[in-house]
C-alpha cells in the first residue's frame, strides 16, 4: 500500500514511522561500523591485543560473526536485513531496537488499514462463522454415532 492511499492521521503516522525505522536503523548500523573499525584497529595493535581477556575476544567475535548476517550493499529495507537486525543486531544498539519497534508499528497500521479496507475482518469473521458451523455439525456426527454403534 502507498502512503498515497491512506488518509488524514493515518499518513501522518504512517510517514513519522517510515522516517523513524529508517533513521533509527542507519544511525544504529553507523555505530556499530564504527565500533567494528575501533575493534579492527586494536586487533591491529598485538601488544594491546594480547591484554584482552579471552572471554572478551569470544564476545567479540561473536558479534564481528552476527555483523556478517547484514549485507551493507543493500538498503536498510531489505527484507533480510530487516530479519538480521531484528535476529542478530538488535542485541548490540538500542537504536536498532527502536528502530525495529517503529517497523512494527508501521507494517502494523498499514496492515490494520489494508484488513479494514479491503473486507479481511469480514473474511476472517465469515471463517470463524463457518467453523463454528463446522463444530456442530462434528458433534451432531458424534452423537448419530453412539446411537448408531453405542460406543463410547
Amino acid at each position: 500500500m502507498r502512503f498515497s492511499e491512506l488518509n488524514g492521521v493515518e499518513e501522518y503516522y504512517n510517514t513519522h514511522l517510515f522516517i523513524d525505522w529508517h533513521a533509527c536503523f542507519e544511525f544504529g548500523l553507523q555505530q556499530l561500523l564504527e565500533w567494528k573499525e575501533w575493534i579492527t584497529k586494536q586487533k591491529d595493535d598485538t601488544e594491546l591485543w594480547k591484554t584482552v581477556p579471552e572471554d572478551q575476544k569470544k564476545a567479540i567475535e561473536r558479534t564481528m560473526l552476527d555483523l556478517e548476517t547484514y549485507s551493507f550493499k543493500k538498503p536498510c529495507d531489505d527484507k533480510n536485513n530487516i530479519r538480521a537486525i531484528r535476529n542478530n543486531l538488535s542485541k548490540y544498539n538500542w537504536n536498532l531496537v527502536v528502530g525495529i519497534y517503529d517497523y512494527d508499528g508501521h507494517i502494523g497500521i498499514l496492515n490494520g488499514r489494508m484488513a479494514k479496507e479491503k473486507g479481511h475482518m469480514k473474511d476472517l469473521l465469515k471463517v470463524t462463522e463457518n467453523q463454528k458451523d463446522r463444530e456442530r455439525e462434528i458433534r451432531i456426527g458424534e452423537e448419530e454415532k453412539k446411537k448408531r454403534f453405542g460406543v463410547f
